[in-house]
């Protein structure tokens, strides 16, 4: 957020932030019924709450690398 809000601050224009937070909106939803999906493969059977977890950390681990491609 740091940096889009610098290169906000540097362009001028209000575009990198509002982009972000919509992508990071975007995302939160896919990683909500994905990792949904993921736990009820687990048909309701004693690991699910781990694989749903999992999933989340895998997800979220993945974003943070990707999010960090961005950054000065």
């Amino acid at each position: 957020m740091r940096e889009a809000e610098e290169l906000d601050e540097t362009t001028g224009r209000r575009m990198a932030v509002p982009a972000l937070e919509a992508g990071q909106a975007a995302w939160s939803a896919y990683r909500e019924a994905h990792c949904d999906y993921v736990g009820a493969t687990f048909g309701g059977g004693s690991g699910t709450g781990i694989g749903v977890d999992a999933c989340k950390i895998k997800l979220g681990r993945d974003r943070a690398e990707d999010l960090m491609r961005y950054v000065r």
